[in-house]
């Protein structure tokens, strides 16, 4: 359990936070689909209409958006959290306003909730809490939390209880956004998107965000791995755990997104209780941003969703982290030419860290040495940035390097990695407790201050470690220089791999004409034959003009139209199956 010494003083006290409403919702119905298309349709109008009368503007229509998916809930909420992520493809005004999604605080009975909490059980309540407040602490997207004490243990808990709608509304909406993608995909709509990668990694967190039983395997790891960041993450109990249910220790600090409304409200008030709980915001800020860095670069396993509401302050300038439920990893070699990308930029080396960037872009355009002069151009403006005082802060940070960069792949048709996707969202979620904890934080700075704890961490190691990781990076720095470091080698590299996806992209156009033209031949067929036949059938009621022109247009042997109709059907199928694995690949 968190030690008494960490125990901050409340910053806002419960009876000055306005109660959860409470709704019983029915289940969805089998309509659901249909209102949501109408809802999109609905929105699309409206915009119109404002475009009509000169009142459009991008601020309305993010808002609006932002809007929709709040209303809609449940899995809209984490697709437009997913798209809030391609600040390579949508404007920075709907990014900015999708990462503010959440969802509208409506509880749901808690009558309901405790025979939840008895049906997966298999007991009564009072069987395990001593103690439980029916009156929900929180609510969110697909759960509430209520506040508990075991009885075993005398130890007070919260109980997250998924909405009983969560389930079918979920599959429901997913199915919807399945269709959607699918169709996109076979009509091939900007590809360089990859819906098949976003596809996945909805489906990834649907499958965790329904499962409570993944969010205590999140717990129990992360909590062995912060250990050593002096992070403090919760204790859940397996033994309560069910995919519905998660029992896990109440950690009473003082929320982030509580920190930020304060310090709009009444500053007074804040600096009240840090002087009281001993809270430095710029050491917080560095415990925040050296501890992101180490789950991301040394432990791969790292808290994907911090945004304010999922941190909390504790005495001393510590922190813990809550809300679990989306835990990020990374493949290794994803990983390890992201690394070497930081430290190019924190290095200044900006022909180095473009060459990583499209090293492990997916794809490569034809251009690439024009590409490799943008990227290098808009890494110069970003550090050109950093050292100015007076800009707001999210145009300096590592996201904003990030999103810049996208826009530049993005102009060239380059896919982003998804990878990179994940780790600009924990980045840029996290930028928005940093710009009230350090709003003059410089990222290259902050990023030496992890490399220098980082290389105390080595020294710790002993000799015979030390030795270890000197030869691992004699290694690594062979390979490097044989595969990356060498400029000429580098450039060759980019520029196979790009001959590479030209070829992949004339097959593909090849493909793709070669099914029209069967396509269209095999119309063409089906017309004749029909029109051969429809003649010889009432030949004795055609007028003479129309027998006339019959009689120059190629006549097709009696049944021989219906095999080469056949068999285009065959051939134009074919080549759109071919089409859709050279789009795979």
């Amino acid at each position: 359990m968190l030690k008494a010494k960490l125990i901050p003083a409340p910053l806002i006290e419960h009876h000055e936070r306005e109660p959860l409403t409470i709704e019983n919702r029915p289940q969805p119905s089998r309509f659901r689909s249909s209102r949501v298309v109408w809802r999109f349709l609905h929105f699309w109008l409206t915009l119109q209409g404002l475009r009509l009368t000169r009142r459009y503007s991008l601020e309305t229509r993010a808002e609006r958006l932002r809007q929709l998916f709040e209303d809609l809930g449940g899995l809209w909420v984490k697709v437009g959290q997913l798209l809030s992520l391609r600040a390579d493809i949508l404007d920075p005004v709907m990014c900015r306003e999708l990462s503010r999604l959440q969802y509208r605080a409506i509880g749901f009975p808690p009558e309901t909730a405790r025979a939840i909490i008895e049906a997966d059980l298999g007991k009564p309540l009072g069987a395990v809490f001593s103690e439980f407040e029916m009156a929900p602490l929180a609510a969110a997207s697909i759960c509430q939390v209520h506040k508990a004490v075991l009885r075993y243990r005398d130890i007070p808990v919260v109980v997250k209880v998924q909405r009983p709608e969560a389930g079918e509304s979920f599959k429901r909406d997913m199915a919807l956004v399945r269709w959607l993608i699918n169709r996109l995909i076979g009509f091939g709509v900007t590809p360089h998107m990859r819906w098949r990668d976003f596809l996945w990694e909805l489906e990834q967190i649907m499958l965790e965000e329904l499962d409570y039983r993944y969010e205590a395997a999140h717990l129990r790891r992360m909590r062995a791995s912060l250990r050593r960041h002096q992070v403090y993450v919760p204790k859940a109990y397996v033994d309560h755990c069910t995919p519905r249910i998660l029992v896990m220790e109440f950690v009473p600090g003082v929320l982030m997104s509580d920190y930020i409304s304060v310090s709009q409200h009444d500053p007074t008030r804040l600096m009240t209780w840090e002087k009281a709980n001993n809270v430095n915001p710029e050491k917080v800020a560095k415990r925040l941003f050296c501890s992101t860095l180490r789950q991301l670069l040394e432990d791969n396993l790292f808290h994907a969703d911090l945004h304010p509401g999922n941190i909390l302050l504790l005495k001393n300038s510590r922190v813990a982290l809550i809300d679990l439920g989306t835990v990020g990893t990374v493949e290794q070699e994803f990983l390890r030419t992201y690394r070497l990308s930081l430290s190019a930029l924190v290095a200044r080396d900006f022909a180095r860290a473009a060459d990583y960037t499209l090293h492990y872009a997916p794809e490569a355009p034809t251009n690439v040495l024009r590409l490799r002069e943008d990227l290098i151009r808009c890494y110069r403006l970003w550090e050109a940035k950093t050292h100015l005082r007076n800009l707001d802060y999210h145009q300096k940070s590592l996201g904003s390097a990030g999103t810049e960069s996208g826009q530049v792949l993005m102009a060239y048709k380059v896919p982003v990695n998804w990878a990179l996707l994940k780790i600009s969202r924990t980045m840029t979620t996290l930028d928005a407790s940093l710009s009230y904890l350090m709003p003059s934080a410089s990222y290259t700075r902050l990023f030496k201050t992890y490399l220098r704890q980082a290389q105390k961490r080595q020294m710790k190691g002993g000799i015979v470690n030390r030795a270890k990781d000197s030869l691992r990076e004699m290694l690594g720095a062979a390979d490097e220089y044989g595969a990356l470091l060498s400029p000429a080698i580098r450039q060759q590299t980019l520029v196979l791999k790009s001959m590479g996806t030209r070829a992949n992209r004339f097959v593909r156009v090849v493909y793709r004409y070669l099914t029209y033209l069967a396509g269209g031949s095999t119309i063409i067929v089906g017309w004749l034959g029909l029109y051969q036949s429809s003649l010889e059938s009432f030949d004795d009621y055609m007028p003479r003009i129309v027998l006339e022109h019959a009689a120059h247009v190629p006549r097709i042997p009696d049944g021989w139209w219906l095999l080469l109709f056949l068999g285009g059907v065959l051939v134009t199928r074919m080549f759109r199956r071919l089409t859709r694995e050279a789009d795979q690949c």
